[in-house]
């Protein structure tokens, strides 16, 4: 049997872990905040205020190969990707 010794790997792999996790708990409550923020500002449907029109395009275009239209709604369709103001 191989003694039980702990590489160089396995160090890495638990300390990127830890540090991940703590960071994590740490920015918790600004992660709740931001998450609020964005589902009272999409309730709104305001307008996008960090992209151009072009850039908000973009992204509506890439949401909408992401989640196309089919028997049920798209993006575009459910209006789910605001436009830019």
């Amino acid at each position: 049997m191989k003694p039980d010794r702990s590489s160089r790997r396995t160090f890495l792999k638990t300390t990127g872990s830890l540090t991940g996790g703590s960071r994590l708990a740490l920015q918790w409550l600004a992660i709740l905040a931001l998450g609020q923020a964005a589902c009272k500002a999409s309730e709104a449907r305001k307008p996008f205020i960090n992209l151009n029109p072009r850039q908000a395009a973009t992204l509506e275009a890439v949401a909408e190969q992401i989640i196309p239209a089919t028997d049920t709604p798209g993006v575009r369709d459910a209006g789910e990707v605001p436009s830019s103001a």
